[in-house]
């Protein structure tokens, strides 16, 4: 196990995890090592566990400090060409009353037959909503404030039917409590409280060399998510979403990637569900 630690600024939470996860694979040169010379498969552990923590600083949530605890594992250790399977548990904790846990991870079956990825988090936030569609989020001062608590579980599950092509299923289950608002007509009716069971079928193309920290390959996604009324939803909705991201290793070190992403929400989407625009954690609801 290895401990280390990064000074993060001028990121709000969510981005401040995303920066240390990505900032990880640091601490794991030695898996990696042996991930790219199988002849020292000998020396892999069972799980390459690392721990990684600092303390962060923006504008929205001030300070706080966000800790990931990661591990690198195989359940096919014949399987040396294989991206190891990764799990990852983290959690953030700022002085304006933010704080987030969550666990997010990928399995990779022997032979690479068929992969599992969960995420799992729960958050709460003091955050702000405008509304939705671009004609209420173009108004620099016309939202209001509110507490946002939201738990959220997502499984998918994938079997492989061509080279680095899989089909698969998911399920997402998410519960937002919105707290607090200064101003409820924003809702235009709403619930604060609504939760949402759905789903659907996924198809990837995954041609990545190594998933935690990919230096070449492709990587796309479509999956179509349904979220239906007979299964409890307050609102019948569909939700589609694509995912392309490419990368290319321009020299030892030097990495080009290339990332497309969209969200689609068509049907009777409720303000708990719609997709984000924007860079914080309260975006434009479109």
């Amino acid at each position: 196990m290895r401990l280390c630690l990064k000074w993060i600024t001028g990121w709000t939470p969510w981005y401040s995890l995303l920066q240390i996860a990505l900032s990880k694979i640091i601490c794991f040169s030695g898996f990696t090592d042996t991930f790219n010379n199988p002849m020292k498969s000998e020396t892999i552990k069972k799980i390459d566990f690392s721990i990684i923590g600092g303390p962060h600083f923006s504008k929205d949530t001030k300070l706080g400090l966000g800790i990931v605890a990661s591990g690198l594992y195989r359940l096919d250790r014949a399987g040396m060409s294989l991206s190891p399977s990764n799990i990852s548990l983290y959690g953030d904790i700022t002085t304006t009353g933010f704080y987030l846990l969550g666990i997010d991870g990928n399995t990779i079956f022997p032979r690479d037959l068929y992969r599992l990825d969960v995420n799992m988090y729960f958050f709460s936030f003091l955050s702000q909503y405008w509304g939705i569609g671009y004609g209420n989020g173009k108004r620099n001062d016309g939202y209001t404030e509110y507490k946002r608590k939201e738990i959220q579980i997502k499984l998918d599950f994938y079997r492989e039917i061509a080279l680095n092509t899989f089909i698969g299923v998911t399920g997402m289950y998410r519960h937002v409590n919105g707290k607090d608002f200064k101003d409820i007509r924003f809702l235009e009716g709403e619930r604060n409280k609504i939760s949402s069971l759905g789903g659907g079928f996924i198809l990837t193309y995954d041609s990545r060399d190594f998933i935690p920290n990919p230096y070449k390959g492709t990587y796309a996604k479509i999956e179509q998510t349904f979220f239906p009324k007979f299964l409890g939803n307050c609102y019948s909705f569909q939700r589609t979403d694509l995912q392309i991201r490419h990368y290319d290793e321009l020299w030892k070190g030097a990495v080009l990637a290339y990332d497309l992403n969209g969200t689609f929400k068509p049907g009777n989407t409720p303000w708990s569900m719609v997709a984000h625009l924007g860079k914080k954690l309260y975006p434009v609801m479109v």
